[in-house]
């Protein structure tokens, strides 16, 4: 099996003996985005390192323009899909090419394809401490890589966008000049059988949505812009806009590099827990970000821009992020008034 070592794989970087490192991360947008601020830190102490970032093909768009990155390469599913057969292809195609891989979420399946690529070095191998919600995760996601000399605390997310994507962005964005609002309102939880069941739901009700679309429009003179990011979140944002009077612009199912040049050029963005919130964080777009079961502490916007906002209300039950909880109401999100998001809207202006 690979060496795990921190000792050792902190005496390999000190003797310039890592040229090459494969950095595995294959998960979400936000989870993505919120290793970067680690991976800036290891190319800032271990320069002579060449990084390759291997993530999942859906996300891949927000990372390929990043200079620290020599290069990246992408698969379908998650860090457990390399211990089958997609992950027996890919350890042949790199096999012997890196010195270290680093498991930005530790699981025992990159131990197997380290094996199987030849890598001599997998750090941190395990994580044997609970997660700690009360902590964020790019502060625990750095932690667990001090050992091979990474500097605290962390920096801010990194999101580098071409400007192909931008001019893109404003082709179909209303015209320079004119304030506009995006709007994210779905999540993976718009799936109506999740909806049904006590898990975690970061959902803002119908209503509210229609109720701040349309004073933003009227009231403050913006173009609202609405985005979704799969077809059930198209038939969720199409459902609130269907009961809208100020008609606003829909972006549908866009490249995530496009969703995210559309966040950088917005006067503000307003959405729940989700990607597309640290999207916005990393480009440094106001934000304005709706909160219920889940931990602000946890995943929260990490080195907020000029203007940030959190809403959310403080409730015994919240944040239960979904577990042993039977809600039917989902009385977090519910709470969170209009008014308040509109009135932050206002003042992000």
């Amino acid at each position: 099996m690979p060496g795990t070592d921190a000792a050792a794989v902190l005496e390999q970087l000190e003797r310039n003996l890592v040229h090459n490192v494969l950095a595995v991360r294959a998960s979400r947008i936000g989870d993505l985005l919120m290793t970067t601020p680690a991976l800036a830190a290891f190319h800032e102490r271990w320069p002579q390192a060449r990084i390759t970032l291997l993530t999942n093909e859906y996300s891949r768009a927000l990372v390929d323009h990043d200079p620290m990155f020599d290069q990246v390469l992408a698969f379908s599913g998650r860090e457990s899909a390399l211990a089958g057969r997609q992950g027996s292809r890919l350890a042949q195609q790199i096999e012997g090419k890196f010195d270290l891989l680093l498991a930005l979420r530790p699981r025992k399946e990159l131990l197997y394809f380290a094996r199987s690529a030849r890598i001599p070095f997998v750090f941190p191998a395990n994580d044997p401490t609970p997660t700690d919600r009360t902590h964020h995760v790019v502060e625990q996601t750095l932690a667990r890589l001090g050992p091979i000399g990474l500097p605290e605390p962390p920096g801010p997310l990194r999101l580098a966008l071409p400007e192909a994507e931008l001019n893109a962005a404003r082709a179909f964005l209303p015209a320079r000049g004119v304030p506009f609002a995006l709007l994210h309102p779905g999540c993976d939880e718009t799936f109506r059988f999740k909806l049904r069941r006590g898990v975690r739901r970061r959902v803002w009700p119908v209503e509210h949505w229609r109720v701040l679309m349309d004073r933003l429009a009227d009231e403050l003179s913006l173009q609202v812009v609405v985005s979704s990011g799969s077809s059930v979140e198209t038939r969720w944002v199409n459902h609130i806009v269907s009961g809208c009077t100020s008609a606003p612009l829909q972006l549908i199912r866009p490249p995530l590099s496009r969703l995210a040049a559309a966040a950088s050029l917005a006067d503000v963005v307003v959405t729940v827990d989700t990607g597309p919130l640290h999207i916005a964080t990393a480009v440094g777009t106001a934000l304005i970000g709706l909160y219920g079961p889940s931990p602000v502490s946890f995943t929260g916007p990490w080195a907020p821009c000029s203007y940030t906002a959190v809403l959310r209300r403080d409730l015994p039950c919240a944040p239960c992020q979904g577990r042993d909880v039977r809600c039917p109401r989902n009385v977090c999100m519910e709470e969170i008034a209009p008014s308040a998001v509109f009135d932050a809207c206002r003042e992000a202006l």
